[in-house]
Protein backbone atom coordinates (compact mmCIF):
# COMPACT_ATOMS: atom_id res chain seq x y z
CA UNK A 1 0.00 0.00 0.00
CA UNK A 2 2.84 2.47 1.12
CA UNK A 3 4.82 1.88 -2.58
CA UNK A 4 1.39 3.07 -4.30
CA UNK A 5 1.48 6.07 -2.46
CA UNK A 6 5.04 6.54 -2.78
CA UNK A 7 4.55 5.88 -6.97
CA UNK A 8 1.19 8.34 -6.93
CA UNK A 9 3.20 11.07 -5.38
CA UNK A 10 6.60 11.00 -7.38
CA UNK A 11 4.05 10.28 -10.33
CA UNK A 12 2.30 13.37 -9.06
CA UNK A 13 5.89 15.62 -8.61
CA UNK A 14 6.91 14.46 -12.45
CA UNK A 15 3.48 15.80 -13.37
CA UNK A 16 4.02 19.50 -11.74
CA UNK A 17 7.14 19.21 -13.10
CA UNK A 18 6.34 18.96 -16.46
CA UNK A 19 4.04 21.55 -16.62
CA UNK A 20 5.58 23.83 -15.05
CA UNK A 21 7.08 27.03 -17.28
CA UNK A 22 9.16 29.71 -16.21
CA UNK A 23 7.36 32.05 -18.95
CA UNK A 24 3.95 31.38 -16.95
CA UNK A 25 5.76 33.47 -14.02
CA UNK A 26 7.71 36.03 -15.31
CA UNK A 27 5.49 38.40 -17.40
CA UNK A 28 2.89 40.06 -15.20
CA UNK A 29 2.82 41.08 -11.09
CA UNK A 30 5.51 39.18 -9.75
CA UNK A 31 4.32 36.34 -8.57
CA UNK A 32 6.44 32.75 -6.83
CA UNK A 33 6.84 29.68 -9.19
CA UNK A 34 6.13 26.21 -7.81
CA UNK A 35 8.93 25.89 -6.05
CA UNK A 36 9.18 29.19 -4.53
CA UNK A 37 11.19 32.04 -6.51
CA UNK A 38 10.26 35.41 -7.97
CA UNK A 39 11.32 35.47 -11.41
CA UNK A 40 11.42 39.18 -12.30
CA UNK A 41 13.04 39.68 -8.90
CA UNK A 42 16.15 37.35 -9.83
CA UNK A 43 15.99 38.82 -13.10
CA UNK A 44 16.20 42.37 -11.70
CA UNK A 45 19.30 40.98 -9.87
CA UNK A 46 21.09 40.23 -12.38
CA UNK A 47 21.43 43.93 -13.66
CA UNK A 48 24.63 44.58 -11.45
CA UNK A 49 26.55 41.91 -13.27
CA UNK A 50 26.63 44.39 -15.93
CA UNK A 51 28.22 46.72 -13.79
CA UNK A 52 32.11 46.50 -13.04
CA UNK A 53 32.85 45.46 -9.86
CA UNK A 54 32.69 47.54 -7.01
CA UNK A 55 35.59 47.66 -3.61
CA UNK A 56 34.46 48.98 -0.63
CA UNK A 57 37.19 48.61 1.84
CA UNK A 58 35.53 49.97 5.18
CA UNK A 59 38.46 50.44 8.05
CA UNK A 60 38.95 52.22 11.49
CA UNK A 61 42.01 53.07 13.34
CA UNK A 62 42.30 54.70 16.52
CA UNK A 63 39.17 57.15 16.57
CA UNK A 64 39.26 57.97 12.98
CA UNK A 65 37.16 56.12 10.31
CA UNK A 66 37.87 55.58 6.60
CA UNK A 67 35.76 54.00 3.81
CA UNK A 68 37.46 53.66 0.50
CA UNK A 69 35.66 52.98 -2.53
CA UNK A 70 37.19 52.22 -6.32
CA UNK A 71 35.51 51.00 -9.56
CA UNK A 72 36.21 50.97 -13.22
CA UNK A 73 34.48 53.95 -15.05
CA UNK A 74 35.87 53.91 -18.81
CA UNK A 75 33.98 56.87 -19.82
CA UNK A 76 34.78 60.32 -17.82
CA UNK A 77 31.40 61.67 -19.96
CA UNK A 78 29.39 58.86 -17.99
CA UNK A 79 28.01 59.20 -14.73
CA UNK A 80 29.91 58.65 -11.67
CA UNK A 81 29.07 55.31 -9.89
CA UNK A 82 30.35 56.85 -6.90
CA UNK A 83 28.56 59.68 -4.77
CA UNK A 84 28.40 62.20 -2.00
CA UNK A 85 25.34 62.92 -0.61
CA UNK A 86 25.17 65.93 1.78
CA UNK A 87 22.45 65.17 5.24
CA UNK A 88 23.12 68.03 6.70
CA UNK A 89 25.03 71.44 7.07
CA UNK A 90 27.37 71.95 9.85
CA UNK A 91 29.60 75.19 11.23
CA UNK A 92 32.83 73.45 9.56
CA UNK A 93 31.00 72.07 6.10
CA UNK A 94 28.83 69.46 4.89
CA UNK A 95 28.05 65.97 6.58
CA UNK A 96 27.73 63.40 3.75
CA UNK A 97 27.04 59.76 2.93
CA UNK A 98 29.02 58.02 0.42
CA UNK A 99 27.18 56.25 -1.94
CA UNK A 100 27.70 53.44 -5.13
CA UNK A 101 25.31 52.44 -7.66
CA UNK A 102 25.41 49.88 -9.81
CA UNK A 103 22.81 48.02 -12.56
CA UNK A 104 20.71 50.02 -14.68
CA UNK A 105 21.30 53.67 -14.23
CA UNK A 106 17.50 55.21 -14.61
CA UNK A 107 16.69 52.88 -11.63
CA UNK A 108 19.53 54.25 -9.69
CA UNK A 109 18.51 57.64 -9.96
CA UNK A 110 14.82 57.00 -9.04
CA UNK A 111 16.44 55.21 -5.91
CA UNK A 112 18.68 58.45 -5.18
CA UNK A 113 15.85 60.54 -5.55
CA UNK A 114 14.03 58.65 -2.64
CA UNK A 115 17.36 58.53 -0.62
CA UNK A 116 17.47 62.24 -0.75
CA UNK A 117 13.50 62.56 0.03
CA UNK A 118 14.00 60.73 3.45
CA UNK A 119 16.93 62.92 4.18
CA UNK A 120 15.17 65.85 3.72
CA UNK A 121 12.15 63.88 5.89
CA UNK A 122 14.79 63.07 8.73
CA UNK A 123 16.37 67.15 8.93
CA UNK A 124 12.88 68.83 8.31
CA UNK A 125 10.54 70.33 10.54
CA UNK A 126 7.09 69.70 9.56
CA UNK A 127 5.80 68.07 5.87
CA UNK A 128 8.38 68.72 3.14
CA UNK A 129 6.59 72.05 1.32
CA UNK A 130 6.59 73.54 5.04
CA UNK A 131 10.36 72.71 5.16
CA UNK A 132 11.27 73.86 1.90
CA UNK A 133 9.58 77.21 2.59
CA UNK A 134 10.69 78.02 6.35
CA UNK A 135 14.57 76.03 5.80
CA UNK A 136 13.89 74.80 9.49
CA UNK A 137 16.42 72.01 10.49
CA UNK A 138 16.74 69.51 13.32
CA UNK A 139 19.71 68.84 15.00
CA UNK A 140 20.77 66.10 12.66
CA UNK A 141 20.50 62.46 13.58
CA UNK A 142 24.04 60.56 13.55
CA UNK A 143 25.33 59.60 10.38
CA UNK A 144 25.40 55.25 11.14
CA UNK A 145 21.52 56.02 11.95
CA UNK A 146 20.67 58.20 9.40
CA UNK A 147 22.78 55.94 6.30
CA UNK A 148 20.27 53.34 8.05
CA UNK A 149 17.56 55.35 7.53
CA UNK A 150 18.46 55.57 4.19
CA UNK A 151 19.24 52.07 3.20
CA UNK A 152 15.53 51.15 4.77
CA UNK A 153 13.65 53.72 2.26
CA UNK A 154 15.52 52.29 -0.35
CA UNK A 155 14.86 48.86 0.35
CA UNK A 156 11.22 49.34 1.14
CA UNK A 157 10.85 51.12 -2.32
CA UNK A 158 12.37 48.15 -3.84
CA UNK A 159 9.59 45.67 -2.07
CA UNK A 160 7.06 47.83 -2.99
CA UNK A 161 7.90 47.57 -6.55
CA UNK A 162 8.48 43.47 -5.93
CA UNK A 163 5.09 43.23 -5.17
CA UNK A 164 2.93 45.98 -6.77
CA UNK A 165 0.63 45.30 -9.50
CA UNK A 166 1.86 46.41 -13.27
CA UNK A 167 5.44 47.87 -11.74
CA UNK A 168 8.47 46.58 -12.80
CA UNK A 169 10.94 45.73 -10.18
CA UNK A 170 14.21 48.14 -9.70
CA UNK A 171 17.33 46.52 -11.39
CA UNK A 172 20.03 48.27 -8.91
CA UNK A 173 22.58 47.72 -6.24
CA UNK A 174 22.65 50.67 -3.83
CA UNK A 175 25.77 51.05 -1.39
CA UNK A 176 25.22 52.94 1.52
CA UNK A 177 28.24 54.38 3.69
CA UNK A 178 28.43 55.64 6.88
CA UNK A 179 31.44 57.73 6.86
CA UNK A 180 32.18 58.13 10.91
CA UNK A 181 31.39 54.90 11.76
CA UNK A 182 32.83 52.79 8.58
CA UNK A 183 29.93 51.11 8.46
CA UNK A 184 28.07 50.06 5.08
CA UNK A 185 24.73 49.07 4.30
CA UNK A 186 24.10 46.85 0.55
CA UNK A 187 20.43 47.16 -0.66
CA UNK A 188 19.47 44.17 -3.37
CA UNK A 189 16.47 44.98 -5.60
CA UNK A 190 14.41 42.42 -3.32
CA UNK A 191 14.13 44.44 -1.19
CA UNK A 192 16.58 42.86 1.66
CA UNK A 193 19.94 44.73 3.27
CA UNK A 194 23.14 43.62 4.29
CA UNK A 195 25.36 45.60 6.90
CA UNK A 196 28.89 45.59 7.10
CA UNK A 197 30.82 47.12 9.86
CA UNK A 198 34.49 46.85 10.21
CA UNK A 199 35.90 47.22 13.51
CA UNK A 200 39.53 46.13 12.90
CA UNK A 201 41.65 47.50 9.58
CA UNK A 202 40.42 46.01 6.79
CA UNK A 203 37.02 44.19 5.88
CA UNK A 204 37.12 44.54 2.25
CA UNK A 205 34.12 43.96 0.46
CA UNK A 206 33.04 43.69 -3.88
CA UNK A 207 29.89 44.31 -5.08
CA UNK A 208 28.17 44.53 -8.30
CA UNK A 209 29.62 42.89 -11.60
CA UNK A 210 30.10 39.56 -13.31
CA UNK A 211 30.05 36.90 -10.24
CA UNK A 212 33.00 35.89 -11.68
CA UNK A 213 35.18 38.80 -12.15
CA UNK A 214 33.66 39.57 -8.66
CA UNK A 215 35.21 36.72 -7.04
CA UNK A 216 38.81 36.61 -8.61
CA UNK A 217 38.93 40.56 -7.69
CA UNK A 218 37.70 39.39 -4.12
CA UNK A 219 40.48 36.82 -4.19
CA UNK A 220 43.39 39.34 -5.76
CA UNK A 221 42.94 41.47 -2.54
CA UNK A 222 43.02 38.98 -0.10
CA UNK A 223 45.97 37.88 -1.82
CA UNK A 224 47.35 41.45 -1.42
CA UNK A 225 45.93 41.86 1.97
CA UNK A 226 48.08 38.50 2.69
CA UNK A 227 51.51 39.58 2.07
CA UNK A 228 51.16 43.41 3.90
CA UNK A 229 52.07 43.56 7.64
CA UNK A 230 49.07 45.43 8.66
CA UNK A 231 50.02 46.29 12.69
CA UNK A 232 53.25 48.24 11.10
CA UNK A 233 50.99 49.71 8.24
CA UNK A 234 48.35 50.99 10.74
CA UNK A 235 50.36 52.85 12.95
CA UNK A 236 50.14 55.95 10.49
CA UNK A 237 46.46 56.71 8.87
CA UNK A 238 48.15 58.55 6.15
CA UNK A 239 50.33 55.67 5.40
CA UNK A 240 47.67 52.97 5.74
CA UNK A 241 45.66 54.60 3.15
CA UNK A 242 48.61 54.89 0.84
CA UNK A 243 48.95 51.26 0.93
CA UNK A 244 45.06 50.36 0.62
CA UNK A 245 45.31 52.16 -2.53
CA UNK A 246 47.80 50.55 -3.86
CA UNK A 247 46.22 46.94 -3.15
CA UNK A 248 42.89 48.39 -4.39
CA UNK A 249 44.25 49.35 -7.79
CA UNK A 250 47.10 46.81 -8.35
CA UNK A 251 44.09 44.15 -8.09
CA UNK A 252 41.69 45.82 -10.13
CA UNK A 253 45.19 46.39 -12.77
CA UNK A 254 45.80 42.80 -12.45
CA UNK A 255 41.76 41.75 -12.96
CA UNK A 256 41.82 43.60 -16.16
CA UNK A 257 45.21 43.03 -17.52
CA UNK A 258 44.19 40.11 -19.66
CA UNK A 259 41.00 41.61 -21.11
CA UNK A 260 40.90 42.11 -25.08
CA UNK A 261 40.22 45.29 -25.31
CA UNK A 262 42.82 46.62 -23.22
CA UNK A 263 46.63 45.74 -22.77
CA UNK A 264 47.50 49.45 -22.11
CA UNK A 265 49.78 49.24 -19.01
CA UNK A 266 49.57 52.15 -16.84
CA UNK A 267 47.17 54.44 -18.74
CA UNK A 268 44.31 51.93 -17.97
CA UNK A 269 44.64 53.74 -14.36
CA UNK A 270 43.07 56.80 -15.83
CA UNK A 271 39.93 54.30 -16.39
CA UNK A 272 39.69 54.11 -12.36
CA UNK A 273 37.64 56.06 -9.79
CA UNK A 274 38.41 55.95 -5.99
CA UNK A 275 36.84 58.01 -3.93
CA UNK A 276 37.90 58.32 0.20
CA UNK A 277 35.97 59.23 2.97
CA UNK A 278 37.37 60.74 6.05
CA UNK A 279 36.09 60.64 9.50
CA UNK A 280 37.88 64.11 9.62
CA UNK A 281 39.12 65.06 6.47
CA UNK A 282 35.88 64.87 4.25
CA UNK A 283 35.65 63.04 1.19
CA UNK A 284 37.86 63.47 -1.72
CA UNK A 285 38.12 62.04 -5.53
CA UNK A 286 41.55 60.64 -6.70
CA UNK A 287 41.73 59.33 -10.41
CA UNK A 288 43.82 59.99 -13.52
CA UNK A 289 47.50 61.21 -12.96
CA UNK A 290 47.09 61.97 -8.96
CA UNK A 291 45.90 58.43 -8.14
CA UNK A 292 49.16 57.33 -10.62
CA UNK A 293 51.13 59.54 -8.37
CA UNK A 294 50.24 58.04 -5.48
CA UNK A 295 50.67 54.16 -7.08
CA UNK A 296 54.00 54.82 -8.11
CA UNK A 297 55.28 56.69 -4.70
Amino acid sequence: MLGKVLAFLTLNVSITSASYNVYNYDLSTPIFTPDGLLKQVEYASEASSHSHPMIIVPFLIGNQSVIIMATRNKSRRAQSRILQMPISQKSCGQSSLLVGINGVLSDCVSLLQVSRAEIQSINCHGSPNICTAMISFRQPLPSTQCAKRVAMSIADKCQQHNFGGGIRCFGAEIVVCDCDQAVVFVTQPSGSITEYRSSITGGELVVGGEKRKREQLYKLLQNKKSSLDMKQEAKNVDGLIRTMIKMIIGSMMELYDNDDDKSRGESLIEEFDLVIAHSSNGIVRIHGDRLMEVCNS
